[in-house]
């Protein structure tokens, strides 16, 4: 076996043919597939311009606004007390939960900007309750959506009771 290879010429050309014209289009392969997969991406924009740069900002952007992400785990039941004082005291579901607020899912609407107090219905009675501003509301069809943020970060273990 050593003897053929040795005993090949490897100044004909005919040889080296079909290892290059592979290399060639592997290369011409991979780099139409990344223009194409990049230009897909952003929407058609050529790279390199203004235009490229702010099309790739704004699919980042779109793709989830929140400063942490969002978990969903099993739905907490909470009391939800208004800082209203002729609202009464409603119960709701934890729908997701992150660094910055909680998703609460209500039978009631409540307004935007208001300010809530929230604690797992099952916590015991010392654990302070969490405050919250209603950010946004949304009906879904039988029930609200209510989008928090926390006014004061709880502790680590606080939230744990929420998970």
């Amino acid at each position: 076996m050593m003897c053929l290879l040795f005993a090949m010429d490897l100044a004909r050309w005919e040889i080296w043919l079909a290892p290059t014209v592979g290399l060639v289009f592997a290369g011409l392969s991979l780099a139409v597939g990344r223009r194409w997969l990049t230009r897909r991406a952003l929407g058609s924009v050529p790279p390199g311009s203004a235009a490229s740069a702010e099309a790739a900002a704004e699919a980042f952007k779109n793709k989830d606004r929140r400063a942490s992400s969002r978990r969903r785990g099993k739905g907490v039941r909470v009391r939800i007390e208004s800082a209203a004082p002729s609202q009464e005291a409603l119960s709701g579901w934890v729908q997701d939960r992150s660094n910055g607020g909680l998703g609460l899912l209500l039978t009631e609407e409540i307004a935007v900007d208001t300010v809530l107090s929230v604690r797992p219905t099952a916590a015991p009675e010392h654990l302070p309750w969490i405050q919250l501003v209603v950010a946004n509301k949304r009906w879904d069809g039988d029930r609200w959506e209510i989008g928090c943020r926390f006014v004061q970060a709880p502790p680590w273990a606080i939230l744990t009771l929420l998970d």
